[in-house]
C-alpha cells in the first residue's frame, strides 16, 4: 500500500506493539484508517478500514496486542468504547454489520461474521471462515459483511464467496 503524505490528514505514534515496536496510526483525506508497526528496517502493515475501530482492533489482532498510548486510547471515538467491556463490543460491530453505509473501499481481507444462534460477532479472514464454519452447518445461520463495508450483509449461504 502506497499513501503519499499529501493524503495523510493525521498521523502519530499511538502505542507499541508486544516487542516495543512502535504502532503509527494513519488517517488518510479520505477516510481511511491504518495501522503500521517498523521492526528493524521493514514497515509492516498492521491493519487498514474505513473505520478507527474495526482497524484498530484488527490492528491488535495481527500484532497479538498493542500497548495503546493513554491519550490515544481515551480519544472520544478511539479504543475507549471497545475496552469498556465485551457488550459494547458487540453491540457496535453489530451496527457496523448491519448499517446502511457502504463505501467504495477496496474488499478488506477480513469478514464480519455473525452468528446468529450463539449471538457472537467476530472479525475473521475468509481462510478461517472456510476452516471453522463447515459444509454441515447450516450456512444460514450466519451473517457476513466484508469488513470495508463495500458491500451489504448477506447470509453465508447465500455469500458469493462462500456459498
Amino acid at each position: 500500500m502506497i499513501i503519499d503524505k499529501h493524503m495523510i490528514s493525521e498521523q502519530k505514534v499511538v502505542g507499541k506493539t508486544k516487542s516495543g515496536d512502535p504502532v503509527l496510526y494513519v488517517m488518510t483525506h479520505g477516510g481511511l484508517f491504518g495501522f503500521f508497526t517498523k521492526n528493524k528496517d521493514e514497515v509492516e502493515t498492521l491493519a487498514t478500514a474505513p473505520h478507527k475501530a474495526i482497524a484498530a482492533w484488527m490492528a491488535e489482532k495481527k500484532a497479538g496486542g498493542i500497548s495503546w498510548d493513554e491519550k490515544f486510547a481515551k480519544h472520544e471515538d478511539g479504543l475507549a468504547d471497545l475496552k469498556k467491556s465485551q457488550e459494547s463490543r458487540f453491540n457496535r460491530y453489530r451496527n457496523l454489520l448491519f448499517s446502511q453505509e457502504s463505501t467504495d473501499l477496496a474488499k478488506s481481507e477480513y469478514y464480519f461474521v455473525y452468528d446468529l444462534n450463539k449471538k457472537e460477532i467476530g472479525l475473521l479472514t475468509k481462510d478461517e471462515i472456510s476452516n471453522r464454519i463447515t459444509k454441515d452447518v447450516n450456512r444460514k445461520n450466519f451473517v457476513i459483511r466484508n469488513a470495508s463495508l463495500n458491500e451489504r450483509p448477506n447470509l453465508l449461504s447465500d455469500h458469493g464467496d462462500f456459498s
